[in-house]
């Protein structure tokens, strides 16, 4: 055999587990050179995708080699060596070719499936069938057992297409280009047994005849027309098509066509007290997005994001809405799309505005941000987080409410800006999207965080905005001063009290509130109008606080009681978490700050390392300092002990010789030695402050010569990108989170007239949400459709018939079913026992 060259490099040696093999790297490092002993042994291709490498490195595995060394020495994870070393011993072939072949063994395509598909094509499309690649995408789960797209089928007839067949081809992707932005993914249902049902006309195709419900239902009195079979809606398209629901156009829809006194089992019909929201919503946007009264529906329904809807069901939901699209892939494609296309959001917003109580004549608005903590692992900026009350990675969402409470409008970001930089911006961009007037005043009460001067001043240059904040670090004054001030401002009438009644769970449960002010112009900016309130609480706790406001023409009582009544705005907070998840990110992609440098406004900071250098400077200097006192304090311990040491000596002189020591002269003299011990401690513990502070002395002049040679202010975003910090990317969460503001606004505005009736505060909303989420019983009388609700819980006489009178007044707006077929309905509530059901037959099989 040969030996190795000498210019070989040493590419895995011998060790204790190896003794025999070494290995080298070829001088041209081509190959690996295996040697034992001294003799050449194998030559193995040094490329990682080579058949003979892995086996090699499989071979080694299962020598018992260190996995340690191997790892990094070919540079594969121990996982993969594992894998190749196990599929060497497996007898399966398939094991060893999926494990050789790594990720290419899960490669869809091959040259038989590729001219399948070529030849297929021609003879469906020859054919004229209608959806012809939904037909070959079915061929070819039923042969292949694999699922493809309708574009890569296209992709693969076009690689097959001769030259001269070219136009041709280029002529047929131009005719159904259209069908492809609509149909953008095909999923295979099931294997068809006979594939000469794809040239069936379309009304007796089997994609598209209606599924059917094995249980027939009645709902009583009605039981003779119990086993009537619904009738096949031969030109809709059925709701487990395997054609994508999103992209089929809005006139395409799958409605429920029953004969006359037919009835169903459905589920979810609680959410068609929503209807009208349900079938207008798509409209909030040009062109139509069914899908948004889809996701609508899913949030009413307790399905809070796209995973969420899995546990929907699908088909009935398509009978209530007409659509549907199930599987969470698509769903979270269009939620990307719609989220990135211009005004949509801002679609939906004003959609929101118009839906909400007096929106054009209301003026006054809360703003908070509504901070939630990130726990993932990426690199987002830190804040405040309230939840934890604890600074820690966050999102914030800048929301305004309404003084009812209503979220009309809300913005995502990081903690790039503070909430003083964003205020102005975002109240622009508020008005820009929900296109209010520029002349409206707008009257904004703020709790936190925007306290400045220079903040105050901008506003108060705004001629049509005004605000209402708390001023921070204001000192309460005694009950004198609070007296004498009252006196003094009584006569220029700036004095003034009033009360707030506050209902609790029951409008006979009233809670007072009184209110003593005093305004006057604020001494720090004259052009900010300062209320000093004392607020007495119904157990008659008094708070004392400072309102500041530019708007000095509003009545000081309005003022303080729109900041008061603020608490709406975080109750709002918590009710949107809890039932319409407001804090889930929906989305987890990022953006680099790299990337964003062109889009955002940087400023200077301090630098970090500055403050570094400086912190650790101060901390050096509060130890030199402590060293310098402790130094000072011994000196003069060892002055008084010098003293009192000549005091004792002078003492042991004075005592005659021929005297015997008695028991004071020995007390002396210990004490005398113990002084004489301290002093000697003394003089070594002072030279070890000495060279102590000597060195900290030293460490100083080094930490300031460096501050000296670091800049005091840096680039934030240079700070950021240094950092390696992301934004996250918060355009999906944007658009989920506005739907889910429209979920809650629409769920207050239908619960009001319950909860004015019911007169509960304690679980109306519970017996409401229940009432929404009901299954039930559709029955069509030829001329509306009776939705016969059927809750979980068993009212009590006086609920059941509350919720009937609202049932009948939801009846008279009258609704009707957001299919888009306009039928009407009319909401019942029925209780089980008066449904009777009748179990049909299944299907024969032949």
């Amino acid at each position: 055999m040969d030996t190795f060259p000498a210019s070989s490099q040493l590419f895995l040696p011998t060790d204790k587990r190896n003794p025999a093999f070494s290995i080298y790297l070829s001088p041209d490092e081509t190959s690996l050179l295996v040697f034992y002993g001294l003799e050449l042994f194998d030559t193995v291709p040094n490329v990682r995708e080579h058949h003979a490498f892995k086996m090699f490195v499989g071979r080694l595995y299962n020598a018992k080699f260190r996995v340690e060394s191997l790892e990094v020495a070919f540079d594969v994870d121990r996982k993969t060596i594992a894998t190749w070393g196990k599929a060497l011993l497996s007898p399966d072939p398939a094991v060893l070719e999926r494990a050789m072949l790594g990720r290419r063994a899960l490669v869809k395509r091959s040259a038989l499936l590729d001219n399948y598909v070529h030849l297929r094509w021609i003879e469906l499309r020859d054919r004229k069938l209608p959806n012809f690649r939904l037909a070959l995408a079915q061929d070819v789960f039923a042969i292949f057992g694999i699922e493809l797209s309708g574009e890569t089928l296209r992709q693969i007839h076009l690689s097959r297409v001769q030259p001269d067949a070219q136009h041709d081809a280029q002529h047929d992707a131009q005719r159904d280009a259209q069908h492809d932005a609509q149909a953008k993914r095909v999923v295979a249902a099931q294997p068809l047994e006979d594939q000469t049902c794809f040239s069936t006309s379309p009304a007796t195709s089997p994609l598209h005849v209606a599924q059917e419900s094995e249980t027939a239902l009645n709902v009583a009195p009605s039981v003779s027309d119990a086993t009537q079979p619904i009738a096949p809606a031969s030109n809709l398209t059925p709701p487990n098509s395997p054609i994508a629901p999103q992209s089929r156009p809005l006139q395409q829809m799958h409605r429920w066509d029953p004969a006359p006194g037919e009835a169903r089992l459905c589920d979810h019909v609680g959410s068609l007290i929503f209807a009208s929201a349900l079938g207008t919503l798509a409209n909030a946007t040009q062109p139509p997005e069914p899908i948004l009264g889809q996701w609508l529906a899913g949030i009413l329904l307790g399905a809070v994001n796209v995973e969420q809807t899995k546990y929907l069901n699908w088909d009935n939901l398509r009978i209530l809405l007409g659509h549907g699209l199930r599987h969470t892939g698509p769903q979270r494609e269009q939620l990307t799309r719609l989220a990135s296309a211009p005004g949509s959001i801002d679609a939906l917003l004003r959609w929101n505005l118009q839906q909400v109580q007096h929106p054009t004549t209301a003026n006054d608005f809360y703003y908070d941000p509504h901070t939630s903590q990130y726990t993932g692992a990426q690199a987002v900026l830190k804040g405040w987080c309230a939840n934890i009350r604890w600074a820690d990675k966050l999102i914030n969402s800048d929301y305004i409410h309404t003084t009812s409470g209503q979220p009309i409008y809300f913005e995502c970001t990081d903690n790039f800006e503070d909430l003083r930089t964003r205020f102005l911006p975002l109240i622009k961009r508020m008005r820009n999207s929900l296109q209010l007037d520029p002349t409206r005043k707008l009257t904004i009460v703020v709790d936190r965080g925007i306290y400045s001067n220079e903040v105050f001043s901008a506003i108060s240059a705004e001629p049509h905005l005004h605000i209402i904040t708390w001023e921070k670090g204001y000192q309460a004054i005694s009950d004198a001063q609070w007296n004498a001030l009252v006196e003094q401002h009584s006569v220029s009438k700036s004095h003034g009290e009033h009360s707030y009644q506050r209902t609790r769970n029951e409008r006979s449960d009233v809670l007072n509130y009184s209110f003593s002010y005093i305004h006057r112009p604020w001494s720090k900016n004259p052009a900010l109008k300062q209320i000093i309130v004392c607020a007495t609480n119904p157990q008659g706790k008094i708070t004392q606080v400072s309102i500041l406001s530019d708007d000095h023409e509003r009545p000081s009582q309005q003022s303080v009681q729109l900041i008061f009544q603020r608490w709406v705005q975080e109750n709002d907070f918590k009710y949107l978490d809890k039932h319409f998840g407001i804090n889930q990110l929906t989305s987890y992609r990022s953006t680099p700050y790299a990337q964003l440098r062109d889009a955002l406004e940087d400023r200077q900071i301090a630098n970090p390392h500055y403050s570094a250098l400086s912190k650790q400077g101060v901390k050096l200097r509060a130890k030199k300092a402590s060293l310098l006192l402790a130094a000072h304090n011994a000196a003069q311990r060892e002055v008084q002990r010098q003293q009192r040491l000549k005091e004792l000596q002078e003492a042991s002189r004075n005592q005659s010789e021929s005297t015997p020591e008695n028991t004071e002269q020995l007390e002396a003299s210990k004490e005398r030695r113990k002084e004489q011990e301290s002093s000697k401690r003394h003089h070594q513990y002072r030279a070890k402050r000495e060279e102590q502070i000597s060195s900290i002395e030293s460490e100083i002049e080094v930490i300031e010569q460096a501050k000296e040679e670091t800049e005091r202010t840096v680039s934030r975003i240079d700070t950021l990108i240094e950092d390696g910090m992301v934004r996250m990317d918060l355009g999906n969460k944007t658009l989920m989170d506005t739907l889910k503001i429209i979920a809650r606004n629409q769920f207050y505005r239908s619960l009001h007239p319950f909860q004015e009736a019911y007169n509960n505060r304690r679980d109306d909303h519970d017996h409401y949400r229940e009432l929404t989420q009901c299954d039930g019983v559709l029955k069509w009388t030829g001329e509306e459709i009776e939705v016969h609700l059927m809750p979980r819980v068993n009212y009590e006489p006086k609920l059941a018939g509350i919720i009937k009178e609202h049932l009948a007044r939801l009846n008279a707006t009258g609704l009707t079913l957001p299919d888009g077929s306009g039928r009407k309905l009319r909401l019942l509530l029925t209780s089980r026992e008066q449904v009777s059901v009748q179990v049909a037959s299944p299907p024969s099989e032949e």
